[in-house]
């Protein structure tokens, strides 16, 4: 552990302090006991692993025999380059669709047909230093084994031919409002968050540029990210559950099969 750690602060970092000690204090410390002149690695931060595409639906299924669940999970690429107007739209997009208990996918899934344990989505894109990369709508959700077909139905459906209901901006708008309000930094770790998007190439807080910008969003906006970006685009599903409990005959209308073991996926 101890040439763990001898060889990681040989890489370049950064250092937050808070705190009423003064600089040249903090810089005779960091030196005693880092040594920044030994630091010979650059980090490659931030990091993003290639993102995979498919051509075709594929579910990939995963058998777990003494599950009474199934997790579900879906995966929606896009590789639309990302600029200010994309994270704003997708992040009100994920608000609407997936991000609270009055997104459709908690009303469709879980309140209205209790087929979800629980029913949410992210939208998960990189920084500008790497926007060209492409993005993905996260999917996911947990119902019973034999609810694994009907749970799916609904949430293929609401990605193919997504309801409109321009009554759910107000909650969409005020969902957001709270996340951000609720994630403000303390003063401890704001140096840190800036540091981290100043690292993902951005020159102002992204929540800063979303509150301004959401007086002037309305339904066309979800409508239209979600008409470029889902909609179209090819979606995977993972599952894992008990597959005796599990229609799989009826599970090939959502793509190819493909049965995975858990070894295929843990390293």
């Amino acid at each position: 552990m101890l040439d763990v750690f001898r060889n990681a602060i040989r890489t370049e970092a950064d250092i937050h302090y808070s705190g009423n000690l003064s600089i040249e204090e903090i810089k005779r410390l960091v030196v005693q006991y880092l040594n920044p002149e030994n630091i010979v690695e650059e980090a490659g931060n931030p990091v993003m692993l290639p993102l995979q595409q498919y051509n075709r639906p594929i579910v990939f299924v995963i058998d777990m025999p003494k599950a009474t669940q199934s997790i579900i999970h879906g995966y929606t690429f896009t590789p639309t380059p990302i600029d200010e107007d994309f994270i704003n739209a997708s992040r009100i997009f994920n608000a609407y669709f997936g991000g609270g208990m009055s997104s459709l996918m908690f009303q469709e899934i879980r309140e209205f047909r209790s087929f979800a344990y629980w029913a949410a989505s992210q939208y998960v894109r990189p920084g500008m230093v790497n926007k060209e990369n492409g993005s993905y709508l996260k999917t996911q959700l947990s119902t019973q084994s034999d609810k694994t077909i009907e749970a799916l139905q609904v949430l293929d459906s609401l990605l193919k031919d997504m309801p409109i209901f321009p009554e759910k901006m107000a909650d969409t708008k005020q969902f957001l409002r709270n996340n951000i309000n609720n994630s403000y930094p303390s003063f401890r770790n704001i140096s840190g968050q800036v540091a981290s998007q100043k690292r993902q190439g951005f020159n102002e807080d992204v929540n800063a540029i979303l509150l301004d910008a959401l007086d002037e969003v309305d339904m066309d906006t979800i409508v239209d990210f979600y008409l470029r970006n889902v909609q179209e685009n090819v979606t995977c599903y993972i599952i894992v559950g008990n597959l005796k409990q599990i229609n799989l005959r009826q599970l090939e209308q959502f793509g190819e099969i493909k049965k995975l073991k858990v070894k295929d996926i843990v390293r």
